[in-house]
C-alpha cells in the first residue's frame, strides 16, 4: 500500500526490551487532505530497522510512504500497526496532478 502526504514528526522510540535487548523504532507521521470532504488527517506509521537508516526527509517533506498493514491479538483484542518499508520524495506538482485525475467518487454516507 502507499499514501503521499507531508512528513509532520519522525521520532526516534528506540529502546532496550525487559529481556535486555536493543531494538530500533521510529514513528513517523504525515498528514494529508484526503479524509472524508478532503478534510485533513494525520496518519502514523512504525519504521523498524534499515528503514529508519534509509529515512532521510525532513520535516515539511512531500513524500510518499510504501506501507503494510499488520493486527495482532492481545489478551483478546486486536491491535493494529501500519509498518512503514520505502520512502520516495514527491514533486508537489505531481501529487496535485494525481489528485485531479483520480478524482474520489462518494455514492454513499460513510457512516
Amino acid at each position: 500500500m502507499e499514501i503521499t502526504g507531508t512528513v509532520v514528526e519522525f521520532s526516534d522510540q528506540s529502546g532496550v526490551t525487559k529481556a535486555g535487548k536493543e531494538f530500533k523504532k521510529s514513528q513517523l507521521v504525515i498528514k494529508n487532505n484526503e479524509g472524508y470532504n478532503d478534510a485533513e488527517k494525520f496518519i502514523a506509521f512504525t519504521v523498524l530497522g534499515k528503514s529508519i537508516e534509509n529515512f532521510n526527509h525532513a520535516v515539511g517533506d512531500l513524500i510518499t510512504v510504501f506501507f503494510d498493514i499488520e493486527s495482532r491479538e492481545y489478551n483478546g483484542k486486536y491491535y493494529t500497526e501500519a509498518k512503514a518499508w520505502q520512502f520516495r520524495r514527491t514533486a508537489p506538482d505531481s501529487f496535485t496532478a494525481e489528485k485531479s485525475d483520480n478524482p474520489k467518487t462518494i455514492t454513499h454516507s460513510p457512516f
